[in-house]
């Protein structure tokens, strides 16, 4: 387990966590009229990327709530998990460069979507390749 614990779909956000998730993926596969002309990004017409930071701020509320959980545990754990491992090198120095929380945060913010993305886009080529 990556986080040594189950967490419920509510523990992310009221919304849910497949509907946060589908939300980024939905706004960062939605092209931005910024990304063709340069001089709109800073306007960001269509909202996207005020709906990106905020959607951030949700995942970076929840791997906070996650991180200090392993910081501060309240009970004890038999098996250490990802997060644990992570956290030991974050506090032994051996990395070659500053390890810290931001690092560990966007680890595991990658596996979480990676997960999500990899199993949807596994269901599609499957079903492409019975279609054809």
């Amino acid at each position: 387990m990556v986080f040594g614990k189950k967490y419920m779909d509510e523990d992310l956000d009221k919304r849910g966590f497949k509907a946060i998730v589908q939300d980024v993926v939905h706004l960062s596969a939605t092209p931005n009229l910024g990304d063709f002309f340069p001089f709109l990004g800073a306007i960001d017409l269509q909202g996207i990327t005020r709906k990106l930071k905020d959607l951030s701020k949700v995942f970076d509320e929840f791997l906070e709530k996650i991180i200090d959980e392993h910081v501060n545990p309240h009970e004890h754990k038999q098996n250490k998990d990802f997060v644990d491992t992570m956290m030991d090198i974050m506090q032994s120095g051996e990395a070659k460069f500053q390890f810290d929380r931001r690092h560990i945060k966007a680890i595991l913010f990658d596996m979480l979507i990676a997960a999500m993305d990899t199993t949807a886009s596994s269901t599609e080529w499957n079903g492409m390749v019975y279609i054809n």
